[in-house]
């Protein structure tokens, strides 16, 4: 508004409404873990951490700092998060797990657990939006700051200048921040697949008929090692799968908008290398 207006009240009384924001943001995000009630003392860090704490994980550092200092010992670590402990989450799915009707369906666990847990899969949505948004933003900073240095130097201080600096900064912090939150929210949602899923598994082997010829008592070892890991390994690849559809279609406009009808191609060849590529492996 410093730059649009030719008048400085109205930009003076935003730029004073905004800092008085900033302020109450920063009161409100500072940790509160000294005036903890003593039942909640016992949380860990990364839950009473405030908002600019969690986004940029400045709450590690004082194990960092002790890790750098020491050797870490298991009492140095913080607590667990009470909502990835195995206790809770393991009944949550069991219950949920106990009202399925056909249990034999392909994918019934599956769809169970996204229903039960459709919380913690979705928190990184939002992150992963930004993600998208701040990444093909670099595009856009490029094309004006070329445009801008094409141009001659008509003032002292170019105010365009200035704010595509700005904006750079902003972009660029927004990718650190929300590559961070993205792949923090992903794997919690890996852990809690984790713990739920173990959990279930050895419920479901500490009930086996151990004298039916068509029981392995290692098959559950099987789960629990190999396969469990596997699935929560692909949970946090969820998102990158409409993530990728989303960031070929924003692609190909940008293509479309510089090249044309031209953007086809590089489409029309990936298929046609993904089809010779099916076609060779079956």
């Amino acid at each position: 508004m410093w730059m649009l207006s030719p008048h400085r009240t109205i930009p003076a009384v935003f730029t004073c409404t905004l800092a008085l924001r900033v302020v109450m943001i920063l009161l409100e995000s500072t940790e509160k873990r000294r005036i903890l009630v003593p039942q909640h003392k016992g949380y860990s860090m990364e839950v009473t951490s405030g908002t600019f704490s969690r986004s940029v994980f400045f709450w590690l550092t004082s194990l960092f700092v002790n890790g750098y200092r020491n050797i870490l010992r298991l009492d140095d670590l913080y607590p667990l998060d009470p909502e990835l402990a195995s206790g809770p989450i393991y009944r949550k799915l069991a219950e949920a797990w106990d009202k399925v009707p056909d249990k034999t369906v392909p994918g019934a666990l599956f769809n169970t657990w996204l229903r039960t847990f459709a919380g913690p899969m979705s928190a990184a949505i939002v992150p992963k939006l930004f993600q998208i948004a701040f990444n093909y933003a670099q595009p856009f900073l490029i094309e004006e700051a070329i445009r801008l240095a094409s141009q001659p130097q008509t003032q002292p201080y170019n105010n365009r200048g200035f704010g595509l600096i700005g904006a750079y900064a902003l972009v660029y912090t927004g990718i650190a921040v929300s590559t961070g939150q993205y792949d923090w929210r992903n794997q919690r949602a890996s852990s809690i697949t984790r713990g739920s899923t173990t959990a279930l598994v050895y419920r479901k082997a500490l009930r086996l008929d151990l004298t039916s010829p068509n029981v392995s008592p290692s098959g559950a070892l099987t789960l629990v090692g190999t396969d469990t890991e596997t699935i929560s390994q692909g949970i946090t690849q969820l998102h990158e799968v409409w993530g990728g559809l989303l960031e070929i279609g924003i692609g190909i406009y940008l293509i479309y908008r510089q090249l044309g009808a031209a953007c086809a191609m590089p489409v029309a060849l990936v298929f046609g290398m993904r089809t010779y590529w099916i076609l060779q492996v079956a």
